[in-house]
């Protein structure tokens, strides 16, 4: 049987630390023993595997009026925890609130919220481009298998952070907006995210703007390992803590390379090169399935990324056109991972190239041309699969002729009207665009077999030119045409009646070329909507059922097969 583990803070990170069994954890919270749960480390130091001198520990104290608002039953099914009767949801509740209901105190936590009973925790420091100052997580913490976001000002936390970070804590709305992304790309992509397993209402305000407040969260999440842990932190204003952070870079890539980290060993020759090129191709499949898909993730770095390929960070996650205002780094979702590129992949290869710890053969330029390639191979394949091509033809009908010729005439249709970027006063501003790619997607998808209603066609090529828009019908109805024939007599050889495809066909397109505009107004009218009512703190306001309809309505039925093994696995401590 599994069993739950809580690995003391106090003791030293070995093989041989005291844990709690399932036993007498079952009597602290009351959970069945009928459960076969897997282990949940849940308390003393992470266990990555990354060195000790990665982390400045510290304490933070127990909130005494948290409350779990809302738990990922995704991810506790997946380990065998009962989250499907009121009993079970509630005692992982009181679970979620006992091991993580934790603050920093400060200036905006009342001394008599907080008990004296504590726990630490252990931020953790890393570097690349993005940081605004920090050293690393500013007001974020790992323990044993997790990290806490939001519990107040950590260790990490520069001289000159933002306003968001220095304050330590996380308003609901983006608490509630990392969850529901979590769990819907976490379902949907090529490599998942990083889950949000949980999020704690502390019962106190976040400010958000002078006179402007939010409902104050804990987000609970997994414990991320980031291409940034390996990378040299761009602040050099401290000469002490420039030294911590190059021994902390030294050591870590160390441990990569001797296999203490991932379960690759990076001393046999090409073994790094092959581990770099398999990030590249993670990487790639990530945005290339973002990018077709029309979401816009808002803060790419290394450190917003996990080595083993899941995507973290969710908050300013939106869809286009349109996004929240963020710091981006993104380019524009049109068949360009350039950008993703000099702000990702290229300051994890420099770090190992630059150290000369892990012998490496291969030059930067190879490495972006394998990702261009790989990323011009997943958009293809996920933007036809869009347009209706079951994944059992992949591989004739992406990389046939009437595939590629489609693929280019989507992204004309995507690209004509997205140049101009309006002048707005957010930090990333609305995307102007002419043609709904996805619309005419869904109107050519309901009848593969036949020509499209051209009244229809003509009407979402609104404000085109006459002779641009009967260019653009008849090179539509064509390509579409061309594509589909391909996918009939592929389907065919398999033993699949035309109709049967057709049915297909409409299925896949009804669902994956969904109006993406519609789900972020669904996201953010539902935010709205739960932050209000949690915010007036007044009566129960079930988050739970609000945050898990609003993940189902929105979740591409179509994806869920999509999902692929870990690049690497983790090597715990």
């Amino acid at each position: 049987m599994g069993h739950f583990q809580r690995k003391l803070s106090h003791l030293p990170r070995v093989a041989s630390a005291v844990s709690i069994s399932i036993y007498l954890l079952l009597a602290l919270y009351g959970f069945s023993p009928a459960l076969a749960a897997e282990e949940l480390y849940l308390d003393g130091p992470p266990r990555i595997g990354l060195a000790d001198g990665t982390y400045l520990p510290m304490q933070a104290f127990r909130l005494k009026g948290a409350r779990t608002v809302w738990i990922n039953k995704d991810y506790f099914r997946a380990r065998g925890i009962d989250v499907d009767t009121k009993a079970g949801q509630a005692k992982l509740n009181r679970l979620m609130e006992k091991e993580f209901g934790y603050l920093v105190p400060n200036k905006s936590v009342p001394k008599n919220l907080l008990s004296s009973e504590s726990k630490t925790f252990y931020p953790d420091g890393y570097g690349g481009p993005g940081l605004n100052g920090n050293y690393g997580g500013a007001r974020a913490a790992s323990v044993a298998d997790y990290q806490l976001k939001g519990l107040g000002p950590t260790t990490m936390l520069g001289a000159f952070a933002d306003a968001d970070h220095s304050s330590g804590g996380v308003g609901a709305a983006q608490a509630m907006a990392e969850a529901i992304w979590s769990v819907i790309l976490n379902r949907e992509s090529p490599d998942g995210s990083n889950q949000v397993v949980a999020l704690l209402d502390t019962g106190l305000y976040e400010p958000l703007a002078k006179g402007i407040s939010q409902p104050r969260f804990l987000v609970v999440r997994e414990d991320p390992l980031r291409p940034a842990h390996f990378i040299a932190n761009p602040s050099k204003k401290d000469e002490a803590r420039t030294a911590i952070d190059a021994k902390r870079v030294s050591e870590n890539l160390d441990r990569l390379k001797n296999g203490k980290v991932i379960n690759a060993d990076l001393t046999k020759p090409g073994a790094a090169d092959e581990m770099l090129s398999t990030f590249a191709d993670r990487v790639s499949a990530q945005w290339a399935y973002m990018h077709a898909n029309l979401i816009h993730h808002g803060a790419v770095s290394p450190s917003n990324i996990d080595i083993r390929g899941p995507v973290l960070d969710l908050s300013s996650v939106s869809t286009l056109p349109g996004a929240m205002p963020a710091m981006a780094h993104d380019p524009l979702p049109f068949g360009d991972i350039k950008t993703v590129e000099k702000y990702l992949l290229k300051p994890f290869y420099d770090a190992i190239q630059e150290s000369g710890q892990i012998p490496l053969s291969i030059d930067l330029e190879t490495l972006q041309k394998k990702a261009e390639d790989a990323y011009n191979m997943h958009y293809r394949h996920e933007l036809l699969r869009i347009a209706g091509m079951p994944d059992e033809t992949a591989v004739t009908a992406a990389d046939g002729p009437a595939g590629r010729q489609l693929v280019k005439l989507l992204d004309e249709l995507r690209t004509t009207g997205y140049g101009e970027r309006l002048k707005t006063k957010a930090a990333v501003p609305e995307i102007k665009g002419t043609f709904d790619s996805m619309a005419i997607i869904r109107l050519l998808g309901k009848a593969p077999g036949k020509a499209p209603d051209a009244r229809a066609l003509n009407k979402l090529l609104k404000g085109a030119t006459p002779e641009e828009a009967a260019r653009l019908s008849k090179e539509i109805t064509a390509k579409f045409g061309a594509f589909y024939e391909e996918l009939f007599e592929d389907g065919a050889l398999r033993g699949m009646s035309q109709s049967a495809m057709e049915e297909a066909i409409a299925r896949r397109t009804a669902d994956l070329a969904r109006d993406r505009k519609a789900l972020r107004r669904n996201i953010m009218s539902y935010l709205k909507k739960g932050v209000g009512a949690i915010g007036s703190r007044v009566g129960f306001y079930d988050m739970q059922a609000g945050i898990d309809k609003v993940i189902e309505q929105n979740t591409m039925r179509e994806h869920l097969t999509r999902r692929r093994q870990p690049a690497f696995r983790s090597v715990p401590s």
